[in-house]
């Protein structure tokens, strides 16, 4: 018996690679709830790699708005015709990107709290539809697919930063290349956990 539930799609810092390769050896799931604990957590390693991205687009953001600012201060003011309120922006222009950096982080944050709060209803609606025994082979191929893909964006973000000019644009470039591991790494924690969970009979549509 299967059941079809919508996988909340995703919104829009590194560690190590013995961090990363550890952290993804869970213990072998053999039943309902074990498998059912993967597909939790799964899902949350999936809105970690999009909260942590989405900290990376916040900075970059933040960097594209004091280059703007700093390319139009010359201007600014007198662009403003008179005009109080857009004066006062151009003065405050780099606080102002402060300030709108500050609230990505707190609208990324709410996000995620909102993508792991649709883990623990995936992790409920789990253990309502599976049924033991289950087959441990499927659990194991879903596990080896896993750990594969995310050992393969792994070595894309080492290849990428070894890539990363030696200049001033190395911060921006490395910078790049674990924001796109991050969200390597959310893809394939969406496929592990439509995975893991197909083996319990919860179907998901991505």
């Amino acid at each position: 018996m299967t059941h079809t539930h919508k996988l909340t799609s995703a919104i829009v810092g590194v560690a190590a690679l013995a961090l990363l390769l550890a952290a993804a050896v869970p213990a072998e799931a053999v039943n309902c709830s074990s498998v059912c604990n993967q597909v939790r957590r799964s899902c949350i390693h999936s809105a970690k790699g999009v909260y942590q991205a989405g900290k990376i687009q916040c900075d970059e953001d933040l960097d594209g708005c004091k280059t703007d600012c700093a390319a139009n201060a010359a201007t600014c003011i007198p662009d403003c015709l008179g005009d109080p309120e857009c004066e006062l922006d151009c003065v405050n222009c780099e606080d102002n990107c402060d300030a709108a950096r500050d609230q990505c982080r707190t609208d990324n944050k709410a996000a995620r709290d909102l993508l792991r709060d649709g883990c623990d209803g995936l992790r409920g609606d789990c253990g309502d539809i599976c049924v033991d025994p289950l087959d441990k082979q499927d659990v194991r191929d879903c596990t080896t697919a896993e750990h594969g893909c995310r050992a393969d964006a792994k070595r894309t973000e080492v290849a990428c930063k070894q890539g990363c000019p030696k200049d001033g644009g190395r911060k921006a470039c490395i910078r790049s290349c674990r924001k796109t591991n991050n969200l390597d790494q959310q893809a394939c924690q969406d496929v592990a956990t439509m995975c893991y969970a197909a083996v319990a009979g919860l179907v998901l549509a991505p």
